[in-house]
């Protein structure tokens, strides 16, 4: 998992909340589980039970988000008692610098350019990892705003990509089918580069 540092929120959250998520604490930290009470002037032993049983949740969460911050950030949390807290404290400022550069964020989305070298993977995970930080601070990118920002600045070698996709039935450009659509179409690709070079050896 990678460690929180105040600029890598939306990792880190993936992999805290996978870890949460198989330890049964992901209600704990949202907020969702609360502290069982107990009736005024009465003792219940279920109550008690499900109390130290929460309290014992509790622990591990703070635990674990704890574990998965730099020091920089677990200094922001030495007044929060529970993990919830830790969770509203961590999430409101994420939020906070987020809205500071929202016009960094929406810059960063549409000035992006392909990067030569980059396979189709990871050319599809840059941009929608910008379009969900652009989601996060109230500015969502829909479906096709996303597909069209991929399909837009594909290298030359995807022109006729590009055009089979537009005249495609809108129906089915989701990213999804983007996705499967590009990943074979690069294997396509090397698959004619390999045989290309192969021709090429064989005439010399």
């Amino acid at each position: 998992i990678a460690k929180y540092d105040g600029a890598n929120f939306s990792l880190w959250k993936l992999g805290l909340f996978v870890l949460l998520e198989q330890n049964g604490l992901i209600g704990v930290t949202t907020g969702v589980l609360t502290l069982p009470e107990q009736v005024e002037g009465e003792v219940d032993d279920d109550i008690e039970d499900q109390i130290v049983e929460w309290r014992m949740k509790d622990v591990r969460a703070r635990g674990y988000i704890l574990s998965t911050t730099e020091l920089s950030q677990q200094r922001l949390l030495i007044s929060c008692m529970t993990a919830h807290q830790m969770w509203r404290t961590l999430s409101a400022q994420h939020l906070e610098h987020a809205a500071d550069n929202r016009l960094d964020v929406q810059a960063r989305f549409y000035s992006y350019q392909y990067q030569p070298g980059t396979d189709m993977k990871n050319h599809i995970a840059e941009i929608t990892s910008i379009a969900h930080h652009l989601g996060e601070i109230g500015l969502p990118v829909n479906e096709e705003q996303l597909c069209t920002k991929i399909i837009s600045i594909l290298p030359a070698e995807y022109h006729g990509f590009k055009t089979a996709w537009h005249n495609s039935n809108q129906e089915r450009q989701t990213i999804l089918g983007l996705t499967a659509k590009l990943l074979q179409e690069e294997r396509e690709q090397a698959r004619w580069k390999t045989k290309t070079t192969e021709n090429e050896v064989a005439l010399q």
